[in-house]
């Protein structure tokens, strides 16, 4: 249709210079704007429509005007608000010869800011020669239809990100980057807080200095803290405030302090609109639009596409309100949970309230303080715990110096007397006030703290008040209690009554219990038995010591129980101190230390198990013995290499001179062997080993430690190394690691006597690599396997065929292997020999 249009226009117009007036006549009832241009590019007609939308009041006003004044008065975009270049416009493409599609401009005009839409056709009238003379351009307005159009996709894009997240601090100031420019220069989001105050969640604006006086404006007065603020007017009507035209009284009405009205004037705002935030009928904030640098005017449209966000914003808002409150009541159960899990912890309540402390310090206020009634009626306190350090010692000071008065009307002492529980928002100025004029220090003290909100609630249990716990906020936080945390704190209090009680009850209980109760808990083993030697007691440690169950001893003689009850009972004589012997139990020998005292009617025996320290105190002893005999046989060599050397009176040719030197480096070598391993064995037991892990490739360290072993080996005994070219690189300590594998290759050494064929593989695994050991030597026995990596273990010298050591070698081994990030062990081979593995992660 529009196309059959354009071609009739064409056609009328053929004859445009026959009679113009049948042309305007034709034009004048067409509602779309239509200009002709010559081949200059200059407008030779335009209808009143073209004119009214172009921006002029007439066509002649328009025709009047030089076409670039024309095209300077407005700016052109595309559909996509890209700026569109004058020379593709379809007249112009037309008049140069070439074809002209249909194309959508957006034009603002630039005194007033106000944007219009158009589709434009432009048509060619070919003179007698058939070259095109003029072209006929045709507008047909869309504004509204665009406007519509963005509208809408504002709005689905404002529902699309508020939906994104229940966190809105997430999403609103996408909010903003969509309004802005769109709608408005400038776009406002605050939401009322739970005092009431309104909160700045989104400030945008087009202009970057402008946002400065915005922001400045804001930071000095506020957020609508005046009556006549249309944010203030907005909240109080519930409904959206409009001033399409902005005049000085507006502005003035808006200030309600001297200067806000100079930053107001600066801002320069023409147009604005504030939308209530408001769900399920209590006000949630405000949204506000304005114009200033553009020039626009906000229209009654704008106002309610406005209240329209207002409206997405308060659903989103409402939401994100329920979840926080969600996530605030799950927070809190698991606060309350996991403080019930610390009161049940223990019965000692001194300690789990002062755990309950340091949960309250910060999740819920910044000083927890709890005081208890002691026997005597007097408060103690019990607990305090602070965020900071250093206010810590301020409070402890506080409590110390001025410890509750107990006739005071507020604070603990009035929570104990009465069992209710006070609540204070907001401590007045004036009790820190009056605190200073009665006891300067106490006020002193009290204004370092900073105090902002308190809390105190009763520990109440079987209806009496066992004490209170006091919570407060200071500026570290800056928060203020409400009710719901008054509930949290109540409830918090009923929890540690409770447990108190319960201590107390079980403090009391313990007292009075008699002493088989009271033995069931402790560690050491016990054993009563009357004046007949019928046993007559055996708590739970001593069946877990023998692995005797109670049923098969008590009310039976104690010779018949046990096979050596005549060296337990030859303890009769030693009751000052504990007594270690060997017993037989279940068929194994353990060392137990045995403790008796005797008492009219029988005794009674405690005892522990001390068979680990006694095979402790052995392997010290052997590890002793045979670290002197291993330095004697050094030392004795450097010594009489030594004193040869040193004397005058004997002749020595160079080649004994020579060996005796030698003797002298490897029996240095062999005591700085041992000294260090006995020096790194201290240093891995007291955690002072460093370790520096750097990049080591395994060839390399490989090859050093098959070419030192190679020096001094037997003729009967070849080292080989099996180390693929695609192995990766480690992550390790390179001097610790190459210890390692030096230690592991001179025990294969060592425990391959009869000599044989001693391998290094190397293979990579899944993130590791590892390194295997294998000899065709003596071998260790398969309950062997774990042991030989304990500190100071050797195994029986009839199993190695009299191979010495110090018992540390393997033992620093593992140590270093793990600190590094890998893992030891022992494999047997199928025939003789073992193979000693262990993986370090790659680099």
């Amino acid at each position: 249709m529009r196309k059959e249009r354009d071609r009739a226009v064409g056609e009328a117009l053929s004859g445009v210079f026959r009679s113009r007036n049948q042309l305007d006549t034709i034009l004048r009832r067409i509602g779309d704007g239509v200009t002709v241009q010559d081949r200059a590019g200059r407008l030779v007609y335009a209808n009143d429509s073209a004119a009214r939308i172009i921006g002029f009041e007439t066509s002649d006003k328009l025709l009047g005007t030089p076409i670039d004044d024309v095209l300077g008065r407005f700016e052109l975009f595309d559909e996509n608000r890209e700026p569109f270049p004058l020379d593709r416009l379809p007249g112009r493409l037309v008049l140069e010869g070439g074809n002209a599609e249909p194309v959508t401009l957006c034009y603002r005009i630039r005194a007033t800011g106000e944007e219009r839409w158009s589709t434009v056709h432009a048509t060619p009238i070919l003179g007698a020669d058939g070259t095109v003379t003029h072209a006929v351009n045709v507008f047909h307005d869309v504004t509204a239809v665009k406007r519509e159009d963005e509208r809408a996709r504002l709005m689905a894009d404002v529902t699309q990100i508020l939906n994104r997240s229940l966190v809105l601090e997430d999403t609103l100031a996408e909010l903003g980057r969509l309004a802005v420019p769109l709608l408005a220069d400038l776009c406002l989001l605050d939401l009322l807080d739970e005092d009431g105050n309104l909160v700045q969640l989104v400030c945008t604006h087009a202009d970057p200095d402008r946002l400065e006086i915005l922001l400045e404006l804001r930071r000095r007065y506020g957020l609508a803290r005046g009556e006549g603020h249309p944010a203030t007017r907005a909240l109080a009507r519930g409904r959206p405030v409009h001033l399409e035209e902005i005049g000085p009284d507006d502005l003035r009405r808006a200030a309600s302090e001297p200067g806000q009205l100079e930053l107001y004037e600066a801002l320069g705002l023409r147009s604005y609109v504030v939308a209530p935030v408001i769900a399920r009928g209590r006000p949630l904030g405000t949204v506000s639009l304005g114009t200033d640098v553009s020039g626009r005017r906000i229209r009654a449209n704008d106002a309610l596409v406005a209240q329209q966000l207002a409206n997405r914003v308060a659903a989103a808002v409402d939401n994100a309100l329920l979840y926080r409150d969600s996530r605030r009541s799950e927070e809190r159960l698991a606060f309350l949970a996991e403080a019930g899990a610390i009161l049940a912890s223990s019965l000692d309540y001194e300690r789990t309230l002062a755990s309950v402390a340091r949960l309250v310090v910060p999740r819920m206020a910044d000083w927890c303080a709890v005081d208890v009634l002691g026997e005597d009626g007097r408060i103690e306190r019990l607990v305090v715990a602070h965020s900071d350090p250093g206010k810590a010692r301020l409070a402890e000071e506080l409590a110390r110096r001025f410890p509750p008065d107990p006739d005071a009307p507020t604070g603990t002492p009035q929570v104990i007397r009465s069992g209710r529980s006070e609540l204070t928002p907001l401590i007045p100025p004036e009790l820190i006030q009056a605190a200073v004029a009665e006891r300067p220090h106490l006020g002193e003290l009290l204004g370092e703290l900073g105090l902002v909100s308190s809390m105190v609630v009763p520990l109440r249990a079987r209806d009496r008040v066992l004490g209170a716990i006091l919570f407060v906020t200071g500026q570290e936080s800056g928060r203020r209690f409400a009710e719901a945390d008054l509930q949290v704190a109540d409830e918090l209090a009923r929890r540690a009554g409770a447990a108190i009680d319960n201590a107390r009850t079980f403090r009391e209980a313990e007292r009075r219990a008699d002493a088989a109760r009271a033995l069931r808990f402790i560690g050491e083993g016990v054993l009563l038995v009357d004046g007949d030697e019928v046993v007559r007691v055996w708590n739970p440690a001593a069946e877990a010591i023998t692995g005797i169950p109670a049923a098969e001893v008590v009310g039976q003689p104690a010779a018949e129980a046990f096979a050596d009850w005549e060296a337990l009972a030859d303890t009769s004589g030693m009751t000052e101190r504990p007594t270690t012997l060997p017993v037989e139990l279940g068929g194994r020998e353990r060392w137990l230390s045995v403790s008796r005292a005797d008492f009219p009617d029988g005794a009674v025996f405690a005892f522990r198990d001390v068979t680990e320290d006694q095979r402790l105190e052995r392997l010290k002893d052997e590890f002793m013995a045979t670290v002197s005999h291993q330095l004697r046989t050094p030392v004795t060599a450097v010594y009489g290499a030594a004193r040869t050397l040193a004397r005058t009176d004997v002749q020595l040719d160079p080649d004994a001179r020579d060996r005796l030197f030698e003797l002298i480096q490897l029996g240095t070598d062999r005591l700085a062997a041992i000294v260090n391993d006995i020096l790194a064995a201290g240093q891995l037991e007291a955690g002072s080993l460093s370790l520096s892990i750097q990049r080591c490739e395994p060839a390399d360290l490989v090859g050093r430690v098959l070419e030192s072993a190679r020096m001094g080996l037997a003729p009967t005994t070849t080292l080989a190394a099996l180390v693929p070219d695609d192995v990766p690189a480690v992550a390790v300590d390179a001097s610790r690691l190459e210890q390692v594998l030096a230690n592991l290759v001179e025990n294969a050494v060592k425990y391959s006597p009869d000599g044989g064929e001693i391998v290094v593989r190397v293979t990579p695994e899944d993130g590791s690599v590892r390194f295997a050991v294998e000899d065709e030597g003596l071998g260790i026995p398969l309950d062997e396997r774990e042991r030989v990596f304990d500190k100071f273990y050797r195994l029986d010298p009839n199993l190695t065929r009299g191979v010495d050591g110090t018992g540390l070698g393997l033992y620093i081994c593992r140590e270093l292997v793990e600190r590094m990030g890998g893992r030891i062990w022992i494999e047997g081979r199928e025939e003789r020999g073992s193979v000693v593995a262990f993986d370090v992660p790659v680099a």
